[in-house]
């Protein structure tokens, strides 16, 4: 939902994701659609703009991810990223060739080599032929490294001077609050809403109802116990106690 947000408040209609977050395209569409069809025309169609990898694998084949160690980060050093590869898990077969299934660690290095220098995975993997994983593991590095060479470069350009990332983000989002700002304003004359609190309620109710699922605020009412209190007997008695005579004290 968090992204729905992301993309409508400023009315994007092509958005640039990875197969794996082609659901929450979907899930934006519907909200958009639905939304459309209930309080008139403001926000536009969404769809999804896939590049040529449309799943970044990791080094053993599976999904990239920080949480596997499979990832290379554009931080690493030239060493860092070659260390990286090098604990790579591969097999015992000496001859390299692309099978996923059967395969998954030499075919993941084969694919980040082919991300990198715009060749094939079956083309490398005849080039390398019976070199093994050593071989394999000295090509990708090497297609990596010169690959994220003017990235880092960039990078490094950008950490040594902070001062102009923060403006850039101060800037950056100033315009997003514009956009918001003018895009919650339609939303507000759609559905004939006035600028109260209780407003961000009935909108996650409204949602709720174009999803037909509850609102984000909790699926049923909570019901708040009153703290307990003494009833009228209880407190005349604290009373009396209290605004009664004060005990003689024997020396």
């Amino acid at each position: 939902m968090h992204q729905a947000c992301d993309i409508l408040f400023c009315k994007g209609n092509v958005v640039p994701v990875g197969r794996d977050q082609l659901p929450h395209i979907e899930l934006t569409r519907t909200i958009a659609r639905r939304f459309n069809n209930r309080y008139g025309k403001v926000f536009p169609e969404v769809d999804a703009l896939l590049s040529e990898t449309p799943l970044l694998p990791g080094l053993d084949g599976r999904k990239m991810s920080k949480s596997y160690g499979n990832a290379i980060n554009i931080s690493m050093t030239a060493e860092e990223t070659a260390k990286r590869i090098k604990k790579s898990q591969t097999d015992s077969e000496r001859m390299i060739t692309f099978d996923p299934e059967n395969r998954p660690g030499v075919s993941g290095l084969l694919s980040t080599a082919a991300i990198c220098t715009g060749r094939s995975e079956v083309e490398i993997a005849e080039e390398i032929g019976m070199g093994g994983s050593g071989q394999l593991k000295k090509y990708v590095t090497e297609a990596v490294n010169e690959y994220f060479a003017p990235i880092r470069e960039r990078r490094q350009r950008y950490e040594n001077d902070l001062d102009y990332v923060k403006d850039v983000l101060h800037e950056g989002n100033r315009r997003a609050n514009e956009i918001a700002e003018q895009t919650l304003a339609e939303v507000r004359d759609a559905m004939a809403w006035c600028t109260r609190p209780t407003c961000w309620f009935e909108l996650s109710i409204a949602i709720g109802r174009a999803l037909r699922r509850p609102p984000f605020f909790g699926a049923r009412p909570v019901r708040l116990r009153p703290s307990h209190s003494p009833d009228k007997r209880e407190r005349a008695r604290r009373q009396s106690v209290a605004s009664g005579p004060v005990p003689e004290v024997h020396r």
